[in-house]
């Protein structure tokens, strides 16, 4: 626990410092609450720093040399901006002793909560050791060729990379899913404090429907304990529609908001999105159109302007030709035909796959796929059937609420919610890519009706008698208390599911005591303990590797089932395939991998 306070201090302190800078530069001073700028800077900040570290691990390995430099000079070149230094007076002058005494509890039962032990499948899959790999040899050309899933590039792994380094090897799998759940927390208790005390407006019911859907989902499927890159995309989607609203809001103190810049800050977010899986790109497109339509400059300025910010999408571009030849993977669109590339056949097979697994998945037979329509059979599965259904009420209660009346940006946001979710239906329909687009839909519904059940209530209410900070502080301490008896209930069920097994037993670095100062390490040896856990599958057994060799490629694989968790490097899901062999044998596997003509079969899962 506290370890990862210590590296979330470092990370919020940055990304804020970063963050704040580039608010001051694109015209950030839309935000009328302070607290509301600091949580948009700290992630804008954040994935900036994510995406200039996944740009220099083309080049270097992220060892911790390079990441903490590289944090260390964004920070001191944003702390040496005045406005910057103004921020962060302005923050320690609001930060009271009630609000520190619930920030710090919070913290404290995030930060325990994050160090449970690490259960979701894919950061066994690929997402640690995908960060193994950056930490350890940066992006490595053609790595797409020995298993698929490599080529899945993000600026997420790139940012944990440097923290995953001798002796806490293995031990920073659960850093930044841990660190995003209590940004949303905080936030979510601001917003909250608002509504307790009758002075929320529409942008803050907004975040308080998408946030507690995201939330729900996060900690029921244990993702705040993962490397995923799929919650910071949750929580990133309601953001940038978040800042649509409160950049097109307007009221008392619009003409100090200085809006003539805004519409950038959501290019901004929406490209640092991108950078962190592809899943996004419909906010891109959305927020892309929001910036052109809305921006007050003149054309040839805003596109140039555009252009400019579209710098931030360089480096996922730049990973992903070098991972695997094709510069929106696994999209085949301009696949390049190179020696470390997987080409465009095989990245066609590979986006089909991922769009049959997300069809089929739960209806899928020993036979394979059934023949007929997937959505008559997607539909009928029972969660999807309900998660269809709360999104249509949803829906339906926005307009017979008439909340398009509320400006032009929330006819934005709810273009994104209906453009993202056809655009998972179309490409891959699996709901956990699509949580963020359906969290839109709640949000918009609580954007509608809220501000006027408010007004509905005032009266029967009075007035608040808490202060914002008391406010504050209260939602901050009682949403700790919630996910600090989170933690306990499922920790208590982890050790009544192993109390029946003589031979599976938690280890000693799992214990609370030691959990104090680090979390427990992931399985790198033969005979550790793995609990999977993933939607419906619920398995708990040892790590078991096997040893192969492939065109002179010595790596290892797991023996009964596809996840390497933190063993050495190369550890690949399944056995090598193909002819896939060595760059340059002399280098090893820090060179990176080539192919002939004939592939394999890339899209074995």
């Amino acid at each position: 626990m506290l370890l990862y306070l210590i590296c979330w201090t470092v990370l919020i302190a940055s990304g804020a410092a970063v963050g704040s800078a580039l608010l001051s530069l694109a015209g950030g001073s839309v935000f009328s609450r302070f607290g509301d700028r600091m949580i948009a800077a700290t992630w804008l900040g954040l994935l900036t720093i994510a995406a200039l570290l996944l740009g220099l691990s083309v080049v270097v390995p992220l060892s911790p040399a390079v990441g903490f430099g590289a944090i260390a000079i964004l920070s001191a070149i944003a702390v040496s901006a005045k406005s910057v230094r103004q921020d962060f007076r302005t923050l320690f002058g609001s930060l009271t002793k009630p609000v520190m005494l619930g920030a710090g509890t919070l913290a404290i039962a995030a930060a325990l909560n994050a160090t449970r032990f690490v259960e979701a499948y894919d950061t066994g899959l690929y997402h640690y050791p995908l960060t193994r790999w950056l930490s350890t040899y940066g992006t490595v050309r053609g790595l797409a060729l020995i298993h698929f899933r490599f080529g899945f590039s993000s600026s997420w792994f790139a940012l944990a990379a440097p923290f995953d380094f001798a002796p806490l090897q293995g031990r920073m799998a659960a850093l930044l899913g841990g660190l995003a759940s209590f940004l949303c927390l905080a936030h979510l208790a601001l917003v909250v404090s608002r509504i307790v005390q009758r002075r929320a407006d529409r942008a803050d019911w907004f975040l308080a429907g998408g946030y507690i859907f995201v939330l729900v989902v996060c900690f029921s499927w244990a993702f705040e304990v993962s490397l995923s890159p799929d919650v910071p995309v949750w929580i990133l989607t309601l953001l940038v529609g978040w800042l649509m609203l409160v950049s097109g809001q307007r009221g008392a103190g619009a003409a100090k908001l200085g809006a003539g810049l805004s519409p950038l800050v959501v290019l901004l977010m929406a490209l640092c999105t991108l950078t962190l899986k592809p899943s996004a790109a419909p906010i891109l497109a959305v927020a892309g159109l929001f910036y052109l339509f809305t921006s007050p400059l003149r054309w040839p300025m805003r596109l140039l302007q555009g252009a400019v910010a579209g710098v931030m999408a360089v480096p996922i571009v730049a990973a992903n030709l070098t991972s695997s030849g094709c510069p929106v993977y696994p999209n085949s669109m301009m696949c390049l035909d190179v020696p470390w590339g997987v080409g465009k056949a095989a990245a066609r097979v590979i986006a089909t796959d991922i769009g049959d697994w997300g069809r089929w998945r739960d209806a899928a037979t020993s036979a394979g796929p059934p023949a007929g329509n997937w959505m008559a059979s997607w539909i009928m599965q029972p969660d999807k059937l309900a998660l269809v259904a709360f999104c249509g009420i949803c829906l339906f209660g926005f307009l017979a609420a008439r909340g398009w009346r509320a400006g032009r940006a929330i006819l934005y946001v709810l273009a994104l919610a209906l453009f993202g979710t056809a655009f998972l239906l179309v490409n891959a329909p699996n709901p956990r890519f699509g949580v963020g687009y359906f969290a839109l839909f709640p949000a918009l519904l609580l954007a509608a009706v809220g501000p006027e059940l408010e007004r509905a209530v005032r009266p029967r209410l009075g007035n608040s008698e808490l202060t914002a900070v008391n406010a504050l502080a209260y939602g901050l301490v009682g949403i700790a208390v919630v996910v600090a008896a989170h933690a306990g209930i499922r920790e208590h069920r982890l050790n009544r599911e192993l109390q029946g097994s003589d031979s599976l037993q938690m280890g000693a670095d799992s214990e609370f005591t030691h959990r104090l100062l680090l979390p427990p390490a992931l399985a790198s040896s033969p005979g550790d303990l793995v609990i999977t856990r993933n939607r419906r599958l619920s398995r708990v057994g040892r790590l078991e590797l096997v040893t192969d060799s492939s065109n002179g490629i010595d790596y290892r694989s797991p023996k009964d089932r596809d996840q390497c968790w933190g063993a050495a490097l190369p550890c690949v899901p399944t056995q090598l395939e193909g002819d896939v062999s060595l760059r340059v044998p002399s280098d090893g596997i820090r060179s990176g991998f080539v192919r002939s003509n004939k592939l394999g079969d890339v899209s074995r899962r």
